[in-house]
């Protein structure tokens, strides 16, 4: 498969967040995947297409705002707090395989459940915390 890539063409000023953006991701399948080489603050959106009677690997990347990072378990770029570490973003790549499945949830209770630990680390205030996460989340402590 060919690589089409449109990658890292991010706004002016992410230079005064990241100071160096790695260049260094590759596309996995189609979907949405964390930059674990950025921290996190880069993700990017890859779709293979045929283009010229050829499969491609399209890449674009996106740059999350000013102090969040993009979480792999709900596809979003949110806060820390909020989102699963960076570094175990790859265990959640394989999600992107239930985008689009008629009648397969994106995430399932069991899903949710693993992402839990990783939320909360032994010295963040979990009084603070728990403001920050959803409902459904339970803190484990």
């Amino acid at each position: 498969m060919d690589d089409k890539r449109e990658a890292y063409l991010l706004p002016d000023g992410v230079d005064s967040v990241l100071d160096e953006v790695k260049k260094s991701f590759v596309c996995p399948g189609d979907g949405y995947y964390a930059d674990v080489n950025n921290d996190c603050k880069v993700y990017h959106v890859c779709q293979s297409a045929m283009y010229f009677n050829r499969l491609q690997m399209f890449q674009w990347s996106f740059f999350c705002g000013e102090g969040t990072i993009f979480d792999q378990l709900s596809l979003t770029c949110s806060l820390p707090e909020r989102a699963v570490q960076c570094k175990t973003a790859p265990n959640y790549f394989y999600l992107n395989n239930n985008i689009g499945k008629e009648g397969v949830p994106y995430l399932t209770d069991n899903i949710k459940e693993k992402g839990v630990p990783y939320l909360i680390e032994k010295d963040i205030d979990i009084i603070s915390v728990r403001k920050f996460l959803p409902p459904d989340i339970r803190v484990i402590a």
